[in-house]
């Protein structure tokens, strides 16, 4: 069983609800105490449910891409994401059988700014987000 630090899931919170200087502060701290084993597979499945939940089961390649092309024009640090990285990790998400040859790297800045741009897209109530957060953490804690 994976270990899910409590500052991870609160790491993602901040980030998604765009409170910038706790974020920094949490990323500190993590920095500093480091970021355990659990983060990877915590992030990966935050972005499935919040992907699978934007697209509620029905998605075509070019509702992913628009999807991709709204999410880079929203802000700054998403225009940086690699648009053919975000499309093939959002299918990979939607379709168990697509195949993801990705950048581990790469991954995870493209996870987190495509959670934000769907929580943003569902406009997620606190409740909600705190829903997925924890179902995100039981699955990735297995």
């Amino acid at each position: 069983m994976t270990e899910i630090k409590p500052e991870i899931v609160d790491y993602v919170r901040t980030f998604v609800r765009d409170d910038h200087e706790e974020n920094d502060r949490i990323e500190r701290l993590l920095d500093e105490e480091g970021w355990g084993d659990g983060f990877a597979s915590y992030l990966a499945a935050v972005f499935y449910y919040a992907i699978d939940r934007r697209f509620g089961g029905k998605w075509s390649q070019s509702a992913v891409i628009q999807f991709v092309a709204d999410m880079r024009a929203a802000n700054p640090v998403a225009a940086q994401v690699d648009p053919s990285i975000a499309e093939a990790a959002i299918r990979a998400a939607l379709d168990p059988a697509a195949d993801l040859n990705v950048s581990a790297l790469e991954l995870p800045k493209t996870q987190i700014v495509a959670i934000h741009h769907a929580v943003a897209d569902l406009d997620m109530t606190d409740s909600d987000l705190d829903d997925l957060l924890r179902k995100a953490e039981r699955l990735a804690a297995r």
